[in-house]
């Protein structure tokens, strides 16, 4: 993983690739959709990092030595460290526990089990999203400039596309089955459902892109809990 790798999408990402081949074509659509606006979550943070209004002077400086670029890492400060050591512990987690979220073989039986069970892994998989946001949030947002902006986009970016998912499967459930192939048909149109939100949201998120410096991120990267980010 490149020192800009996206933390969120990442995980999110792998999950996607490696868990989800026995789930249905609906659940792959949602997931891909959920991965795609995590993805974006994320790269606004690792893509650039907003300048730290604690770094020192010198901390902008970069040295070059035998031709290679070496960017001086800012001073956090300890508001600063707290929130990116969580946000960090919580992006890491985000892979077992969408794993735990998907994992498992829908009840084919009937078509109305076919519909609940896949309808409770929609919903495990929007709690991890509504949740991390949660996790997130409950740290105060870091000094840095641009700071709590950022943080209540991403936990925004976060819990809007866990609710969003959690209206569409609202609106699935409903949706009266008579065979396996009529479910999947509606479990496809969840993603459809989800995908104005996801756009909004990259949106919003994407605003961040060009505000982060690399002296930030690498005081970042030095974190041990986000020591992945330098991988």
């Amino acid at each position: 993983m490149s020192r800009r790798a996206i933390l969120i999408g990442t995980a999110v990402t792998a999950l996607f690739l490696t868990g989800c081949g026995s789930t249905t074509t609906g659940t792959a659509s949602v997931t891909t959709t959920a991965s795609s606006t995590a993805d974006t979550s994320s790269s606004a943070m690792t893509s650039q990092t907003p300048s730290s209004s604690s770094s020192s002077s010198s901390s902008s400086a970069a040295t070059s030595e035998s031709g290679t670029s070496s960017v001086i890492p800012a001073e956090l400060d300890a508001a600063s460290k707290t929130w990116f050591t969580n946000f960090c512990t919580v992006a890491s987690g985000l892979e077992a526990d969408l794993t735990a979220a998907s994992k498992g073989t829908p009840d084919k039986s009937t078509p109305q089990a076919y519909q609940a069970s896949l309808s409770t892994q929609f919903t495990a998989i929007a709690e991890v999203f509504t949740g991390a946001a949660t996790k997130i949030g409950s740290v105060p947002a870091p000094t840095i400039q641009g700071g709590d902006a950022f943080s209540q986009a991403l936990t925004g970016a976060l819990d809007g596309i866990g609710q969003a998912l959690l209206t569409a499967t609202t609106a699935f459930a409903a949706v009266p089955v008579t065979d396996n192939a009529s479910v999947e048909a509606a479990a496809a149109t969840v993603a459809t459902g989800i995908q104005q939100s996801a756009t909004e949201i990259a949106t919003t998120l994407g605003s961040f892109k060009n505000d982060i410096t690399p002296e930030v991120q690498a005081a970042v990267e030095a974190i041990p809990e986000c020591s992945i980010l330098s991988k």
